[in-house]
């Protein structure tokens, strides 16, 4: 049942704590109708477990994201009326919180060159839908984001030895970095003791191997991450960040570019060519 910004901000930090929402920015004034509806829909179908939250204004919706569990975020073409500015203000959003985010096109051709150009970094999880709303379609793409929740930004493969601090007990170590993205890393020890779940880590991550120097940082790009997942044999650990500065979220973006821009090339060069 979706209710406005006012019931929003007006509920206790214990409901906050507690409920899952779902954000759907339009503005009815140029929307459909029936679409409004469709989405409405959908999420009680889809996603019985949220609440939906429906808003028409950017700023507004900016302080209830900061505010509330939202879980989601389905940013209708009406909102803006302009596919750049709808991927601009999702790469606002992702600046506060990395939580998927559904996207309605006014022009699908542009929202896809405008999203590919500014936010691959996050397709692993966002994604979008054409209007009219198909119901089917958009209830699976929303059990889909439930079911993938914890996945909100593209997971790069690396092998890069990185110096590691456990902050319980203040030990260090070598390990290898296998994968990085824009909310979390993996890694593999070659060490014991092995580590537990929710165990406070620190990396530095070797900026001058990704062709990077930055001038605040140097040679090192140092992330804290709390462990969340250890395979089973011990030596394989998800972990998420517990903080990020915007400068070292830009530092990471950078980096992370770098990687995206090098894979691009390699899978360019292993294409076959055409016979001439």
């Amino acid at each position: 049942m979706a209710f406005d910004a006012a019931q929003a901000l007006l509920s206790t930090p214990s409901s906050r704590r507690k409920k899952r929402y779902i954000l759907h920015l339009v503005h009815p004034k140029f929307a459909s109708d029936v679409d409004i509806r469709v989405v409405t829909r959908a999420v009680g179908s889809a996603c019985p477990e949220h609440t939906l939250i429906r808003l028409e204004d950017p700023d507004e919706a900016i302080k209830v994201l900061l505010l509330k569990n939202i879980e989601l975020i389905v940013i209708d073409h009406s909102f803006f009326q302009d596919d750049v500015l709808a991927i601009e203000y999702g790469l606002e959003i992702k600046k506060r919180k990395k939580c998927p985010l559904l996207f309605t096109a006014r022009n699908e051709n542009n929202l896809i060159r405008e999203y590919r150009d500014r936010m691959s970094l996050f397709e692993e999880m966002d994604d979008y839908l054409v209007t009219p709303l198909d119901a089917v379609e958009l209830s699976r793409k929303l059990r889909r984001a439930g079911a993938l929740e914890s996945r909100a930004a593209k997971r790069f493969s690396l092998n890069e030895d990185v110096n590691l601090l456990r902050v319980n007990d203040d030990s260090n170590a070598r390990v290898r970095l296998v994968d990085l993205s824009l909310v979390g890393f993996g890694i593999e020890l070659t060490v014991e003791p092995l580590m537990t779940r929710l165990e406070q880590i620190r990396i530095q991550v070797p900026l001058p191997s990704f062709g990077i120097f930055h001038p605040q940082y140097g040679e090192f790009l140092k992330l804290s991450g709390r462990v969340r997942r250890v395979s089973i044999d011990g030596r394989r650990v998800g972990c998420s960040f517990e903080h990020l500065t915007p400068m070292q979220s830009d530092c990471l973006t950078r980096l992370l570019e770098q990687v995206a821009r090098k894979a691009r090339l390699t899978r360019i060069a292993a294409k076959p060519k055409e016979a001439s």
